[in-house]
């Protein structure tokens, strides 16, 4: 029985998803190949100049690489069953979320050194598919096939500008520079007052009154 994958294009650089050819035994359907990539690919594909074999071999290098990091190239993770990944084992989800789990997987193995978001997936899956990205990283996240050892970008929660009114601080030491942007992320004006031609206060001195 035929398996397909379904794929789209974004106005980024890389395509979105692609079906991709079965290996071994199983066979497919190469008309409805051909019509599934058509529609959902339309004339963005071709403005780019993109051909089915193209997107069957990026897809299938897609698969490789998953495989190569210990995931069968059409079948689910016993853990991924048991997560519940798909509401139907074996059919058209089943394979839309494998295509997709196996791009999230690539995307990582792409840069190891930084945090890969849901929303850098979404750039590249169509929207359509939504529930399977969701789905997958979520399973890769929680069980640390991706995103270890790296930390999520954290976004400043300071206002650009104070609505809360002006505090002054006395002392550029650790506590103050805490309380300091403490009170800028509640929307304060803040200013610092230090002595010293440095922050840090006492920590950068020894108990003998020497330079540490």
């Amino acid at each position: 029985m035929g398996e397909t994958r379904e794929t789209s294009v974004s106005d980024s650089s890389s395509f979105k998803r692609s079906l991709r050819k079965k290996t071994g035994l199983r066979s497919y359907d190469e008309n409805l190949m051909d019509d599934l990539i058509e529609s959902h690919l339309g004339t963005s594909l071709r403005k780019r100049n993109r051909t089915q074999e193209d997107l069957e071999k990026e897809t299938e290098t897609e698969a490789m690489i998953a495989l190569s990091l210990g995931f069968p190239i059409d079948e689910l993770l016993r853990e991924e069953i048991e997560a519940g990944v798909v509401s139907t084992l074996g059919g058209k989800e089943q394979n839309d979320y494998i295509v997709v789990r196996n791009h999230i997987l690539t995307k990582w193995r792409d840069n190891v050194r930084s945090w890969l978001s849901k929303g850098q997936i979404k750039e590249t899956v169509s929207n359509q598919y939504a529930h399977l990205i969701n789905a997958a990283y979520d399973f890769l996240l929680n069980n640390g096939y991706i995103n270890f050892g790296v930390s999520p970008a954290v976004e400043s929660q300071i206002p650009h500008e104070a609505i809360e009114g002006s505090v002054i601080i006395v002392g550029a030491g650790l506590s103050g520079l805490a309380a300091a942007r403490q009170l800028m992320s509640f929307g304060f004006k803040v200013v610092v007052l230090e002595g010293r031609n440095r922050p840090g206060g006492k920590s950068l001195y020894s108990k003998d009154g020497s330079k540490g």
